[in-house]
C-alpha cells in the first residue's frame, strides 16, 4: 500500500490561545475550544467564546487533539475558535475528508508515536503534515468512506443500545436497594420509581441512628509528633469505595497505645466517607490487625438488633436519594457530619428480617451484575471490532465492494 504525507491532501491550522481577557463563558459570541476536553461524541461542545480568536476552524474541518490524549478527533460543525490544544485539518480538492478522518482513526498510534514531552505528550503541526495516509483515488476513498459510514453507524447504534441497557440495570439495582430497605409499596408511591430527586431528607418514622449504633469521627494525627513507638497504618477517604476497602496505598504514623483504641477499626466496623461522595461506605473485614482511621471518615459500630450489612444498605439508599447533600435547604455536598448521621432516620426491622432481606437483595444484585457485565463485554468487543474494521478498510486488507454486510450483535 502506497502512502503519502497528509500535507499533499490537506492544510493544517494550528490552534493559538488568545489573551485570557478575551475569553468568556459562552453566550452569543463565537464559540471557542481549548482542547479535547470540549470534544463530544462527534462534534465539540464549547463552553467558552472568543469573538476575535487568532485561529479558527470552519464547518467540515477535522479537529484533532495535539495534546494528551494525542489524536482524539471531532468534526467541526460551525465556525469555532481553536486554542493550542487543537489543530484543524482542512482537506483540499482531490481527497474525501471522511476518508482522511477514518485514516486518522485507524492510524492514530502512528501519530501518537510522534508525540514528545515528559509530562504531557504533544505533537506539532509538522508531525501532522508528515502523518502518512494511504494513497488512493478519490473514487476509492469515497467507496471506503461510504462503507465505513454505514457500518460504523450501525455498530454505534448497537453500542448505544447496550449503554442504555447498562443505565436501566443501574436504575434497577438502585430500585432493588430501595425496595429492600423501605418497601416495594413505598417505591410505587413516588412520582418516578427509577429517578429520585428529593430536596429534603426522607422522613422514615422509625428508630433514630443514635439508638442503633455509635458513630466516631476520626482525626488527623500529627505525623511529625512522636507519641510512642507504636506505628499504626490507617485508612483514608480514598481507601473506602462502595462495598470494598482498598489497602494497596496505606500510610502509617506513630500513635500512643492509649489513643489507638479510639481511632482503631475492627472487623464488622462500617467506614463512612465524610467528603467526596458523602455517605459512601464499606465494611472492614479485619484482614489487617491494628488498623486505624483518620478524619474524613466516620467509624460506625452497630449494637442491639442492627446488622452492619443492613446499615450499609440504608446508607446506599440515602446516597441515592441525596439525603446527605441537603441540610436546612442549603447544599452541604462534600461534608457529612456526625450530627447529620445521628439525625438521619433509618428503618430497622428485626435482625432476622434484615438478614432475610439482605440475602434476597444479594441474589437479585448478582443477577443484575451478571447482566451488566455481559453488556459491558459486548461494548468492549464491538468497540474493538469497529476499530479493526476501520483499519482493515483504510489499509486495503479487504475489498469494501464485496465485504459482508453483517454486524456482530445486530438483529437480523
Amino acid at each position: 500500500m502506497k502512502e503519502i504525507p497528509l500535507r499533499y491532501v490537506a492544510l493544517v491550522i494550528a490552534g493559538q490561545s488568545p489573551a485570557g481577557s478575551e475569553v468568556h463563558d459562552l453566550e452569543n459570541g463565537l464559540a471557542f475550544i481549548q482542547g479535547n476536553a470540549e470534544f463530544g461524541a462527534h462534534h465539540p461542545a464549547p463552553r467558552l467564546q472568543c469573538d476575535s480568536p487568532p485561529k479558527s476552524a470552519v464547518s467540515g474541518d477535522i479537529l484533532v487533539s495535539v495534546r494528551a490524549p494525542v489524536g482524539a478527533l471531532n468534526w467541526c460543525d460551525r465556525e469555532i475558535g481553536i486554542g493550542r490544544g487543537v489543530a484543524a485539518i482542512r482537506v483540499i480538492s482531490g481527497a474525501d475528508s471522511r476518508f482522511i478522518y477514518r485514516c486518522m482513526e485507524a492510524l492514530r498510534v502512528d501519530l501518537q508515536s510522534r508525540g514528545t514531552g515528559s509530562t504531557f505528550q504533544a505533537v506539532t503541526v509538522d508531525d501532522l503534515l508528515d502523518f502518512r495516509v494511504p494513497n488512493r483515488s478519490l473514487d476509492e476513498q469515497q467507496r471506503i468512506a461510504d462503507f465505513l459510514d454505514d457500518r460504523v453507524a450501525r455498530i454505534d447504534q448497537i453500542i448505544t443500545a447496550r449503554q442504555q441497557q447498562i443505565r436501566k440495570l443501574d436504575a434497577l439495582a438502585a430500585r432493588l436497594s430501595y425496595e429492600a430497605v423501605v418497601g416495594a409499596h413505598e417505591v410505587d408511591r413516588r412520582p418516578s420509581a427509577l429517578t429520585w430527586t428529593p430536596t429534603v431528607p426522607v422522613d422514615w418514622p422509625v428508630l433514630t441512628v443514635g439508638s442503633q449504633f455509635e458513630v466516631e469521627l476520626g482525626k488527623m494525627l500529627d505525623e511529625s509528633r512522636q507519641t510512642g513507638d507504636h506505628p499504626v497504618r490507617y485508612l483514608r477517604n480514598t481507601n473506602v469505595q462502595w462495598d470494598v476497602i482498598e489497602v494497596d496505598d496505606l500510610k502509617s504514623m506513630d500513635i500512643a497505645p492509649h489513643e489507638f483504641d479510639r481511632y482503631s477499626v475492627k472487623a464488622g466496623d462500617l467506614l463512612i466517607c465524610e467528603g467526596g461522595q458523602p455517605g459512601r461506605a464499606a465494611l472492614w473485614d479485619g484482614r489487617i490487625e491494628e488498623m486505624g482511621f483518620q478524619k474524613a471518615l466516620h467509624r460506625a459500630r452497630t449494637r442491639g438488633r442492627s446488622a452492619p450489612e443492613w446499615l450499609l444498605e440504608c446508607l446506599r439508599v440515602c446516597v441515592d436519594l441525596n439525603v446527605f447533600a441537603v441540610e436546612n435547604g442549603q447544599s452541604t455536598i462534600g461534608h457529612l457530619t456526625n450530627e447529620q448521621l445521628r439525625a438521619t432516620r433509618f428503618p430497622f426491622p428485626e435482625r432476622a428480617e434484615q438478614l432475610r432481606l439482605m440475602h434476597g437483595l444479594s441474589v437479585s444484585r448478582r443477577a443484575v451484575s451478571a447482566a451488566r457485565d455481559t453488556s459491558e463485554m459486548s461494548i468492549a468487543r464491538l468497540t474493538e471490532y469497529k476499530q479493526s474494521l476501520i483499519t482493515a478498510a483504510v489499509t486495503g486488507e479487504f475489498d469494501v465492494t464485496t465485504a459482508s454486510t453483517r454486524i456482530p450483535g445486530e438483529q437480523a
